[in-house]
């Protein structure tokens, strides 16, 4: 049933900082929103480790502030769920046009093993005409 190809897709800390960075606090107006969301955070996250983000959000911190929301907060929100699944390969996805030839690359033999498969499961036409 369960005939999905699962993919680990993974970025370094760096490079995850760096796009959150771009992605969420480009402005001020985005800046004062997470330090009012970080407030509201309980689950899995401490008050002191919100104080620290909201702290290094008002210094202009905001490297320090998106390791600690992902080291202490999403990660092991995240971290749970994800060691449920068994993934038939890994990518590196720091560089976006490397991980997307390597996943071409990764995942034309699957296709192919999976089309083999699917093709012996078939029944024959002669054993069809016998039923």
């Amino acid at each position: 049933m369960n005939k999905g190809i699962h993919i680990e897709i993974k970025r370094s800390p760096k490079v995850r900082i760096a796009a959150a960075i771009r992605e969420y606090l480009d402005t001020p107006e985005k800046v004062e929103a997470g330090k009012k969301i970080t407030a509201t955070l309980n689950r899995l996250i401490s008050s002191k480790h919100k104080q620290e983000i909201i702290d290094n959000l008002n210094n202009q911190n905001y490297a320090d502030a998106m390791k600690i929301l992902f080291e202490q907060y999403y990660d092991p929100l995240y971290s749970h769920s994800l060691k449920s699944i068994t993934y038939d390969f890994q990518i590196n996805n720091d560089n976006p046009k490397l991980a997307a030839q390597e996943l071409v690359q990764k995942i034309t033999p699957f296709l192919r093993q999976r089309a083999a498969q699917e093709l012996l499961e078939v029944p024959s036409l002669s054993a069809l005409s016998r039923s």
